[in-house]
């Protein structure tokens, strides 16, 4: 292990406190449609477990992860767009920014158990983001996961 593959995980704790905030934020706020919910909390919960791999892995290197958020705050960009879209918008950018972050990652890893993790985290991250975008009616095919970029 690298103190580098540390500081990779650590950093990338902070991307799952985004979506994390992200579906809590839509599931709780977001006008969403009768069939919404059901396909939205089982996101989050994947999400959450992806975390908790994350954490786990970093602590698995010496690092100490911090807590997942427990009341999100509402942010600037989602105050006057009271609606479905921008609150799925807002989720999808938080997936979207966490495959980038996975993506530059990757090549900076060094121990085979934390390229696992990665590589795992990225398929979720993948899987999520097709969900998402098919609800919120975009091409599936999310360009974060293709390059690393939004």
């Amino acid at each position: 292990m690298t103190t580098h593959d540390k500081d990779l995980l650590l950093a990338l704790t902070g991307y799952y406190d985004a979506i994390v905030s992200a579906y809590e934020l839509a599931l709780r706020e977001a006008p969403l449609r009768a069939g919404d919910q059901p396909l939205l909390a089982p996101l989050r919960d994947d999400v959450v477990r992806s975390a908790q791999t994350v954490a786990a892995a970093l602590r698995a290197k010496g690092g100490k992860p911090p807590p997942l958020p427990t009341s999100p705050v509402k942010p600037p960009e989602l105050a006057g767009h009271p609606n479905r879209t921008a609150y799925l918008d807002y989720v999808i950018q938080a997936e979207e920014l966490t495959a980038g972050a996975w993506y530059s990652a990757l090549p900076g890893f060094s121990d085979r158990r934390v390229i696992a993790v990665a590589t795992a985290a990225m398929t979720d991250v993948g899987r999520r983001l097709v969900e998402l975008r098919r609800l919120a009616g975009l091409p599936l095919l999310p360009r974060a996961f293709e390059t690393g970029s939004v």
